[in-house]
């Protein structure tokens, strides 16, 4: 889910319908208060510049879901194309 003040939408993310590609074309740009829960891995990996409040609440969420494989892959990807 993509929630942008800066561009004034709310994009949900649905699963099988290239949701994760939209999300990537949409992150290209993206405001300082704008936030992204979905396809983080996926955005990294184009790496497309991410403001910090977006890390930090993905971040929080992968904590809060108590997977902490998700949250390494996350970290991991950060550090590799950040």
């Amino acid at each position: 889910m993509i929630v942008s003040w800066q561009n004034k939408y709310i994009f949900v993310h649905s699963r099988k319908t290239a949701g994760s590609s939209i999300v990537v074309s949409l992150s290209r740009n993206l405001g300082p208060d704008d936030l992204v829960l979905s396809a983080i891995k996926e955005i990294v990996e184009a790496k497309i510049q991410l403001p910090d409040k977006v890390i930090q609440t993905a971040l929080l969420e992968d904590k809060k879901s108590h997977n902490p494989t998700r949250l390494f892959n996350l970290c991991a990807c950060i550090k590799r194309w950040g």
